[in-house]
């Protein structure tokens, strides 16, 4: 059985911050399905050919990472009153 995007639902997003290659990082706590609440990082921007793209945090850079890592103590925080 492979993914079914209907059963990805955020709970609650904790924050987004902007990189200098103008693509957005956003912090979130999802579920899927049944399954338990868990921290999402995801990278969105406009590709090469002007396409919108989404994937999933690989590599921060350190302005990235000090950015992100204030948005992810607060998503553990978050995520035990879920």
């Amino acid at each position: 059985m492979g993914f079914d995007p209907s059963k990805d639902k955020v709970l609650k997003v904790i924050g987004e911050v902007q990189s200098k290659e103008k693509e957005t990082i956003t912090v979130s706590i999802n579920k899927y399905g049944k399954g338990d609440p868990k921290i999402a990082m995801t990278r969105k921007g406009i590709g090469w050919n002007d396409q919108e793209y989404s994937s999933a945090i690989g590599r921060l850079t350190w302005e990235e990472a000090q950015e992100v890592i204030p948005l992810l103590n607060k998503a553990l925080k978050d995520l035990e009153d879920i």
